[in-house]
């Protein structure tokens, strides 16, 4: 079994103009898989949880780091575990909301060696994307079709 920290992941969500925010990073892994063009993956806020931190806090702090954007409000989604027959490893995964930037940018932490796109995109768009296809992590489907069921009751609650 391999021993490893938590996880937290967060869906940035603003719902005053329904957009998302998603970023896109280099995943060294994706390059086993002869049927992807490229190791660039599109995905949600994630980081391990440090030793002195809660999960909350971590989901926060990585909203910062990857994203560049503080977390107003976090909901938690659901604690799951990406690899259970191997793996101790338990992944947190939040819909935070934000206020979006208006422009994508370059983001990630020079200490961690990141490499971080932002796309602030809109939620018919990300669920697009996902039906397609075009989104593969755990912690990324989980979050939009949490997105996609609580859509609505979400943008009432927060405008």
């Amino acid at each position: 079994m391999l021993r490893h920290a938590h996880a937290a992941a967060v869906l940035l969500f603003d719902p005053e103009t329904d957009q998302v925010v998603l970023i896109e990073q280099m995943r060294p892994a994706v390059l086993t898989d002869p049927n992807e063009p490229h190791p660039w993956v599109l995905d949600i806020v994630a980081g391990m949880v440090d030793p002195h931190e809660s999960v909350a806090d971590a989901a926060k702090r990585e909203a910062f780091e990857e994203a560049g954007i503080r977390v107003i409000t976090l909901v938690p989604i659901v604690t799951y575990w990406p690899s259970v027959g191997i793996s101790n490893e338990q992944s947190t995964v939040y819909c935070g909301r934000v206020k979006a930037p208006m422009n994508s940018s370059l983001q990630g932490l020079a200490s961690e060696s990141e490499d971080i796109k932002v796309h602030i995109i809109s939620t018919e768009q990300a669920f697009q994307f996902m039906a397609e296809g075009s989104i593969k992590t755990a912690s990324a489907v989980i979050a939009l079709q949490w997105l996609k069921l609580n859509h609505l009751r979400l943008l009432k609650e927060w405008i």
